[in-house]
């Protein structure tokens, strides 16, 4: 996933939006709750990790294209 807004809801959880893909296959712009994104755990069962040195490269759009084309997120 790469998010690039957070809003804090009412109830403490946090909508997030950014290039989301949860292991469908199928990577998009949208909108995910950090609270569905602590409950995905990837092919070994280890949970999502936020990754604090990312240096995007390119634009968001690119990365859409580009996921699109994979299938999923490529950075």
């Amino acid at each position: 996933m790469l998010i690039t807004e957070a809003y804090k809801e009412p109830d403490g959880d946090f909508r997030l939006f950014g290039l989301c893909d949860l292991g469908f296959g199928s990577p998009e712009l949208g909108y995910v709750m950090l609270s569905e994104i602590e409950d995905v755990r990837g092919g070994l069962g280890l949970p999502v990790e936020r990754d604090l040195f990312f240096k995007p490269a390119h634009r968001l759009s690119y990365y859409t294209r580009m996921a699109s084309h994979a299938g999923r997120i490529v950075t």
